[in-house]
């Protein structure tokens, strides 16, 4: 199975910007099944937050995540999978930012699912 992925213009690359299709062999198949559960972890907690009108931090995120699955979430890593989750192969939700202590760095987020994927999503995490 053959992905897309588009590389930024930068030194690593050559200043070229690339779509070449990239094997998942490029990435240690082990990882895959991880980084597909926390991204849908974290999708599941996105939605249900969105759903009661709440916006969390990278840092309540993981805190909520690591409570209920008793397994540790980088922020660096929610914050990876959020970035996922814009992607359209993940659902192109948009993924609203706001600061809420812009003198300290802190921002929250709120996810907001694709119009067409609302009523499905909704459904999903009520099951």
């Amino acid at each position: 199975m053959q992905h897309s992925y588009v590389t930024g213009t930068g030194p690593l690359n050559g200043g070229m910007v690339s779509a070449n299709p990239v094997s998942l062999s490029a990435f240690n198949t082990e990882d895959i099944p991880r980084l597909n559960t926390q991204r849908e972890r974290v999708r599941n907690l996105m939605l249900a937050a969105s759903i009661r009108g709440r916006w969390l931090s990278l840092d309540e995120i993981a805190h909520e995540l690591e409570e209920k699955w008793q397994t540790d979430f980088p922020e660096a890593s929610v914050s990876a999978r959020l970035r996922d989750l814009r992607k359209k192969q993940y659902g192109s939700y948009c993924i609203e930012r706001r600061p809420r202590k812009p003198w300290a760095g802190l921002y929250e987020y709120h996810l907001r699912a694709p119009v067409t994927q609302v009523a499905v999503q909704l459904a999903l995490v009520m099951r």
